[in-house]
C-alpha cells in the first residue's frame, strides 16, 4: 500500500513544481525557478513508478518549450 501513497505523494510534489515553472512569467523568475528545482525533479527519472518519470519527461517537455528560441 505504500507504494501507490509513495508515488502519489511524488506526482503531487511534481505537480506543485510545475505550477511554480508556468507561474514563472519572466526570464528571471523562470531562471531562479530553475535553478531551485529543476536538480531534484531530474533526481525523480530514477524513481521507480513510472507515472513519476513520465511526469518527469512532461515537465522536462514543457521546460524545452519555454527555453528554446522561437
Amino acid at each position: 500500500m505504500s507504494a501507490p501513497a509513495t508515488a502519489e505523494r511524488e506526482l503531487s510534489l511534481l505537480d506543485k513544481v510545475e505550477l511554480r515553472i508556468a507561474l514563472a512569467d519572466s526570464e528571471p523568475k523562470l531562471q531562479a525557478v530553475l535553478s531551485t528545482y529543476l536538480p531534484p525533479i531530474l533526481l525523480k527519472l530514477g524513481s521507480d513508478h513510472l507515472s513519476v518519470r513520465n511526469k518527469v519527461i512532461s515537465i522536462c517537455q514543457h521546460v524545452n518549450s519555454r527555453i528554446t528560441p522561437q
